[in-house]
């Protein structure tokens, strides 16, 4: 077993799997990378959220979730839940 498998076993002990959000089912994340004015490296440098945290809220069953619709902007929706560790987050996601 080299390093690389050994930590993926480590992440997949520590990090127990959560039921997948049926209301998400065929939903893909386009992550925009690479610019600090949007997308993930937004969320991480001005919020401290990762992507796997964003992934969360949309794609398994946390303990809370609401969506709706950006009152500006019809475009997009508005989605506030909880990460695994109980972090509340809002996600917003253009459609």
């Amino acid at each position: 077993m080299d390093d690389n498998e050994f930590l993926r076993q480590l992440n997949d002990f520590l990090d127990p799997p959560a039921d997948t959000n049926p209301d998400m089912e065929g939903v893909q994340i386009e992550w925009l990378r690479n610019d600090p004015r949007f997308g993930s490296l937004h969320i991480f440098l001005e919020h401290g959220i990762s992507e796997a945290e964003v992934e969360q809220v949309l794609l398994e069953v946390p303990p809370h979730v609401e969506a709706r619709r950006h009152p500006s902007h019809p475009g997009r929706t508005l989605f506030w839940g909880a990460t695994r560790s109980d972090k509340s987050i809002i996600v917003v996601c253009e459609d």
